[in-house]
C-alpha cells in the first residue's frame, strides 16, 4: 500500500448495511462521495499489514480524528474503545480476535504522524452523538426494510390465497 494517496472505495471490512461498523448506515453507492486523501509517510508501519493500515485510515472517519498525534492519541484510543464496544473490532490479530487493534496503544503509537482529509470532530460529546445518531438511523432503516418485506409477503399471500 502506498504511504500516501487517495481512495474512493469502501474498506474491505466495511460490509453491507447489515454489517455496518461505526454507525454509518447503509451506503447505496459511492457516487458523489468525496475522495479520502491520506499520508502515513512519517509513521513506523513498514511491517504492518495493509488491512491494518487501511482500517486506521478509514478509522479516521469513523472516529472523527483526522490526524494522529502524540497529543490526541489518548482521545483516539478512547473513541476506538467505545466504537469497538458497540460494533466489535474493526480489525484484529488472529491471536486476539476480541481485541480491536485500533484500541491498542502499542499499535497506534506506530501511526503517530498519519493524517487524512476526514472531518475532525473535536468534541467527544458531538462525536458520540453522531455515533448514536448513526445507530438510530441503522435501526430505523432496518425497521423500514422489515416492514416492507412483511407487506410484500402479505400481498403475495393474498394473491395466492384469493
Amino acid at each position: 500500500m502506498k504511504s500516501s494517496g487517495t481512495v474512493m472505495h469502501q474498506p474491505s471490512w466495511y460490509g453491507s448495511s447489515s454489517q455496518t461498523r461505526g454507525g454509518l448506515g447503509p451506503l447505496a453507492s459511492m457516487e458523489g462521495c468525496m475522495p479520502l486523501h491520506y499520508s502515513y509517510e512519517d509513521c513506523d508501519v513498514d511491517d504492518v499489514a495493509d488491512s491494518v493500515i487501511e482500517a486506521v485510515i478509514f478509522g479516521t472517519m469513523s472516529l472523527g480524528i483526522n490526524e494522529i498525534t502524540e497529543g490526541n492519541l489518548d482521545e483516539w484510543l478512547d473513541r476506538a474503545k467505545v466504537r469497538a464496544a458497540w460494533f466489535g473490532p474493526a480489525v484484529y490479530d488472529r491471536d486476539k480476535p476480541h481485541v480491536c487493534l485500533l484500541t491498542e496503544r502499542e499499535t497506534m503509537e506506530r501511526f503517530v504522524g498519519l493524517w487524512t482529509n476526514a472531518s475532525n470532530v473535536k468534541s467527544i460529546t458531538k462525536w458520540f452523538k453522531q455515533l448514536h445518531d448513526g445507530v438510530v438511523s441503522d435501526r430505523n432503516w432496518n425497521r423500514r426494510r422489515r416492514e416492507e418485506r412483511e407487506t410484500e409477503m402479505d400481498l403475495r399471500w393474498r394473491e395466492n390465497d384469493g
